[in-house]
């Protein structure tokens, strides 16, 4: 999401009451943290479990739970001996450049930004020096920025109710968090075109005809997800054989 916590707290209480210590911890840990997860695991495991232990009772959810436990553990290990062995042998990924140098940098810059306002304002010794109950009392809202944060949070509400009191209401308010993200720009058609085949499905043969055509969809998004393995595979033995950097193939925008 285009968001973080940093934000929404220095919008209601002003970096003055915040002060720059306290921002330039905050705001590392929402870059660590929040910032640019790229995959996000828990829905990956709720979407699993949804799968293979659905109203059909497919698999017993005890069992499934196991399974899936030693899948993270060992994707995690893998994953983090892949990095090290990487990051040791050839460095950085420098062709990120987001993830390189605008993600490590994005702190400091703001913070920067904002001494230079407190400092103008002759407020930068006084954020310094404040305590915890006078950082309170020199709470000042930035009245722009949180008037966006209320009209983001009043538009989720809304969408959240219509979506649960009208049947015909289209928008989910998930819709806001990815509304303008660089995931979201590659995804969105993705999204409008299974919208479009289910919405038609339910429309022509009801409950029925989804239940059929269901399988054949999850069938699709495995199909591609299978053939980008197909094409790491083949750049790996590319690379092993030649020593070259094979052509990249992007399945996801990370």
């Amino acid at each position: 999401p285009f968001w973080l916590p940093v934000g929404i707290i220095v919008a209601l209480f002003g970096m003055r009451a915040v002060g720059p210590t306290a921002y330039v911890v905050m705001a590392m840990a929402c870059m660590i943290l929040a910032a640019d997860p790229r995959e996000a695991v828990m829905p990956f495991i709720a979407n699993a479990m949804h799968m293979v232990t659905g109203s059909d009772k497919k698999a017993p959810p005890p069992r499934t739970a196991t399974l899936l436990s030693v899948v993270v553990v060992a994707g995690f290990i893998v994953a983090l001996c892949a990095t090290l062995m990487y990051q040791y042998n050839y460095g950085i990924n420098h062709w990120d450049g987001w993830a390189t140098r605008s993600m490590p940098s994005m702190a400091f810059s703001r913070l920067s930004q904002g001494i230079t306002e407190l400092a103008a304002y002759n407020e930068l010794s006084e954020s310094v020096s404040l305590g915890g109950a006078q950082r309170l009392a020199a709470m000042h809202p930035d009245g722009k920025l949180f008037g966006w944060a209320l009209g983001g949070l009043l538009l989720v509400i809304a969408c959240s109710l219509f979506r649960l009191r009208l049947p015909w209401w289209p928008l989910h308010p998930v819709v806001f968090l990815i509304w303008g993200t660089f995931p979201g720009s590659y995804f969105c058609m993705s999204f409008l075109f299974g919208w479009i085949i289910k919405a038609a499905v339910v429309k022509m043969s009801g409950a029925k005809g989804y239940r059929i055509v269901k399988p054949f969809m999850i069938g699709v998004i495995a199909g591609e997800m299978f053939g980008a393995i197909g094409w790491a595979i083949v750049g790996t033995i590319y690379h092993f054989v030649t020593n070259l950097v094979p052509t990249s193939y992007r399945l996801f925008p990370s």
